[in-house]
């Protein structure tokens, strides 16, 4: 059984972005998008390289991340 557990640990971590990738999602408003990565969602696109974010775009931007699961670098793209 401990080695069954130890599969599940080192694969589990690596399904997660195929898991939350291409799903549906809801942002604030009610809009509905998709799970996508960052760098295919014109909205967010370029917002890791910004010097300057407000309180305002940093909380819409944790909101977008936070409606695909947390899963790095896949956000919710309308």
């Amino acid at each position: 059984m401990k080695l069954c557990y130890g599969i599940v640990a080192i694969v589990a971590p690596f399904m997660l972005p195929m898991v939350a990738w291409g799903l549906a999602c809801k942002l604030p408003g009610n809009t509905t998008g998709s799970c996508i990565p960052l760098n295919e969602c014109s909205t967010w696109q370029g917002f890791g390289s910004k010097n300057i974010v407000s309180n305002q775009e940093y909380a819409r931007f944790d909101s977008v991340v936070r409606a695909c699961q947390n899963v790095e670098n896949i956000v919710c793209c309308a």
